[in-house]
């Protein structure tokens, strides 16, 4: 652009000189002007630039942290000793379900492989057990609990903190019953699904009743369950406290009776609704590892 000063006809040099920078900065602005609507016009019919997304490798590197190691994968199932898979990276945790050990991926040596880290998580060690009831209300210990009505189902909630691999499952007979059945065992926490159970035990005479099991339990909630096909067998129980189950039974059933009656000693496959009762003992129960 060709700058145009017009005939300033002054004799005072000052004012000529301002007049002068005022069209000096008028044609600067003027200038910029043209360039911005240019520019402007050019966005406006070019397209847009394409966009490039390149994922990150890992997670480390999309938080900047490339110098630090890779954090770990947690998995299940069978071991994969594949070191190319993506879960086997140095320090990647694997839960093998076959075995229930937590393993850790070592890439210290080609092409790595899986190491153990723990014993089974599955499993309490040989020997742990869990006795039931849990809670135990303090109005009496070691009293023969019958039922009131014949194939009446018993049941208590309790709660596991820890994994027990259950083989054995016992109680004890106080008062026996001759061609009677009795019967005891684990429900899950809505008590639709029988986990553990004695299946029918005979009350024709007293003592320990030690039955064989397979199940693994816990951590979690759980309802143990008793009955018998009469009034007079009773397995050694934790006698009730009137006050101290109304409590207990505030809001939700904890202990009470089973819809589901059994049969013979068996107990049924599924317990239904629990009604609560403030009327009945606890048998003691022995879950064994």
């Amino acid at each position: 652009m060709q700058e145009y000063y017009p005939q300033i006809n002054t004799a005072d040099h000052a004012l000529r000189e301002a007049i002068r920078r005022i069209y000096t900065q008028h044609y600067s602005l003027t200038a910029q002007h043209d360039d911005l609507a240019a520019k402007v016009n050019k966005l406006a019919t070019a397209p847009p630039p394409a966009l490039t997304v390149t994922p990150p490798t890992n997670i480390n590197s999309a938080l900047g942290q490339a110098s630090q190691p890779q954090i770990p994968y947690v998995t299940k199932g069978a071991i994969n000793p594949d070191a190319s898979d993506p879960q086997s990276q140095d320090g990647s945790l694997h839960f093998n379900s076959a075995d229930g050990k937590i393993y850790r991926f070592d890439a210290a040596t080609e092409p790595g492989s899986w190491v153990a880290t723990t014993t089974s998580v599955t499993t309490t060690s040989t020997g742990g057990y869990l006795l039931l009831p849990v809670p135990i209300t303090l109005a009496g210990l070691n009293v023969n609990q019958v039922v009131a009505v014949a194939n009446d189902v018993h049941c208590w909630r309790f709660f596991i903190g820890a994994p027990l691999a259950v083989i054995r499952i016992v109680a004890y007979l106080g008062t026996a019953s001759a061609g009677g059945f009795c019967g005891f065992g684990v429900y899950s926490a809505d008590g639709n699904a029988r986990i553990l159970t004695s299946g029918a035990v005979s009350t024709t005479a007293g003592g320990v009743k030690s039955i064989a099991a397979s199940a693994t339990i816990g951590p979690g909630w759980y309802i143990l369950a008793t009955t018998h096909d009469n009034v007079v067998s009773a397995l050694r129980s934790v006698n009730n406290d009137a006050t101290a189950d109304i409590v207990l039974n505030d809001t939700t059933v904890q202990k009470g009776v089973a819809a589901n009656a059994s049969v013979a000693g068996v107990l049924p496959a599924t317990l239904g609704a629990l009604t609560g009762s403030t009327a009945i003992g606890t048998a003691y129960i022995k879950l064994q590892s």
